[in-house]
């Protein structure tokens, strides 16, 4: 099965939705467990992989814990994580993995030159475009280059109006009033929005297509995402950013 590495607030192993499916690959926050805390990684998890409300059914989910309780990482934490995956990656012998990075900061070239860095060794980054209601060129990691960036539609197929948009984002999925699983009990599941869901989607769908073609590298998937998007269906996208519209 295709590794999906969680890289977020930890995951709750224990949920139903996740089967026995999911392990702590590291812990970067000082003074806590890999627990998730939060809840934002569980749900993201639940999206891309759960049994349940996920794209990728059978998918192994490795949490990466950058965000602590109050959601909040920093940017060596990020950088710490990239580098773990890479070596994961190599060790676990699993072939093309599949990164899910539902998070925001400012522009870094050295997290964005990470990610690129990352990608050469085989591992599909699928990033949150941002829910600024701006430029995801500003951000990053939307704005690496190697990653699949994703903005957020509503249920009718509209921009959500938090979503960056510009020419840095890569795709479209839904990102409003998400059902997933939620990390307060073995059985609760939560409504959240944001482009952290829609990435969840992209990274399951990544996993999909690795499971079906093993021998294509993480550009090459990318580029077999954006070939099967539906254009031009977005709609509320304004003229003066040149923002692709795929879904």
């Amino acid at each position: 099965n295709v590794d999906i590495y969680i890289v977020d607030s930890g995951i709750r192993p224990t949920h139903i939705d996740f089967h026995g499916r999911v392990s702590c690959g590291l812990n970067l926050v000082p003074d806590e467990t890999c627990e998730d805390l939060h809840g934002h990684g569980t749900h993201v998890a639940g999206i891309a992989a759960g049994q349940t409300h996920g794209v990728a059914k059978e998918a192994n989910l490795i949490s990466v814990k950058v965000f602590n309780r109050h959601g909040v990482a920093l940017i060596s934490q990020l950088l710490g994580a990239v580098e773990f995956v890479i070596r994961s990656r190599s060790l676990r012998g699993n072939g093309t993995a599949v990164v899910n990075l539902s998070v925001g900061t400012a522009k870094s070239w050295s997290l964005n030159w990470a990610i690129e860095k990352a990608s050469k060794e085989g591992l599909v980054f699928v990033v949150g475009g941002g829910n600024n209601g701006g430029n995801a060129c500003s951000y990053s990691p939307s704005s690496a280059e190697a990653a699949i960036t994703v903005g957020a539609t509503t249920i009718a197929d509209n921009r959500a109006s938090f979503s960056n948009i510009g020419p840095c984002l890569d795709i479209f999925a839904p990102g409003e009033t998400i059902l997933s699983a939620s990390h307060t009990s073995d059985t609760a599941t939560a409504t959240k929005s944001g482009t952290s869901m829609a990435t969840a989607f992209v990274s399951g769908a990544a996993a999909l297509y690795i499971e079906q073609n093993r021998s294509l590298n993480a550009f090459e998937i990318k580029s077999s995402i954006l070939e099967s998007t539906v254009p031009g269906i977005v709609r509320d996208l304004p003229e003066f950013l040149a923002t692709p519209n795929r879904l």
